[in-house]
């Protein structure tokens, strides 16, 4: 079984994917030390959002 996050699509998180499919993430999996995104845009840039 595959769990879904139903979150917010953020403007700046625009290739975020965990499989072949993008995928949409809570404000509480960006800046949180996981990488999410294949491409680990979840975790670039959080010193300018702090």
């Amino acid at each position: 079984m595959t769990d879904f996050i139903i979150g917010t699509c953020y403007p700046f998180l625009t290739g975020c994917y965990r499989s072949p499919s993008s995928i949409c993430l809570d404000w509480r999996e960006i800046c949180d030390g996981d990488f999410d995104c294949i491409n680990v845009e979840d975790e670039e840039l959080c010193q300018i959002l702090e």
